[in-house]
């Protein structure tokens, strides 16, 4: 009587094993959940590090296209007079931070002929920072007058959003000066400019770098 029911007991006590953990059990399934974990962690880190990469080559592409688009349109800067009421007016508006002028050059997709381009910074829907906005018009020199009068509305394109300055400078001879030289202006109503360049300064904290671009102006000789 007392074996069987001894033996009730063990049986009792290996049932209560099959259903439950051990400490050993526990301790085993804890080191697989904490490495299960650090894998995880490591794979989205690794993930987020791929997609800050791709963002980043995405906007250094775009970088890449503005500037040769911004290559081609200085290149392309034509020595015409956009006319006035005496024809007098100057073939290229320039400052330290803008520059209006005409240009031969025609973005893929736009309508060949000359157009006036202008770049300038405007305010940014973030504080302290600007876009760079370039607005070009279509020309065309009517018969009667020789003047320039739009053939349609100027398009006006964001080339870049979010920098804190954009410098251009001009080299060339100015009146009488026989050596020519870098000028923050530019105000000769007859000729253009040698060379014209033109500096990006992003925020410290953006990863975003553009060389600077300096490019001859064919028309200016």
């Amino acid at each position: 009587m007392i074996g069987r029911q001894h033996t009730q007991n063990i049986a009792h006590d290996d049932t209560l094993a099959d259903g439950g953990w051990s400490l050993v059990e526990m301790l085993i399934a804890l080191v697989l959940l904490a490495l299960l974990s650090a894998m995880l962690f490591k794979a989205l880190a690794s993930a987020r590090s791929g997609l800050d990469t791709f963002r980043l080559q995405a906007r250094e592409a775009g970088l890449d296209a503005v500037q040769i688009h911004l290559r081609h349109t200085l290149a392309g800067a034509w020595p015409l007079r956009r006319g006035g009421a005496k024809g007098d007016a100057p073939i290229i508006e320039a400052t330290n931070s803008s520059i209006e002028f005409i240009s031969n050059y025609s973005p893929q997709g736009q309508h060949g002929g000359l157009y006036v381009v202008a770049l300038e910074l405007v305010n940014s829907k973030t504080s302290g920072v600007f876009d760079l906005i370039e607005k070009r018009t279509l020309h065309r020199e009517p018969p009667q007058t020789g003047g320039r009068e739009p053939l349609r509305p100027s398009i006006r394109t964001k080339l870049i959003s979010g920098i804190v300055s954009f410098k251009i400078r001009y080299f060339g001879t100015l009146d009488d000066e026989r050596l020519p030289r870098w000028f923050d202006g530019w105000s000769d109503s007859v000729r253009l400019p040698e060379l014209i360049s033109l500096e990006i300064v992003f925020p410290a904290n953006d990863k975003r770098v553009m060389p600077k671009i300096v490019v001859g102006v064919p028309a200016s000789r």
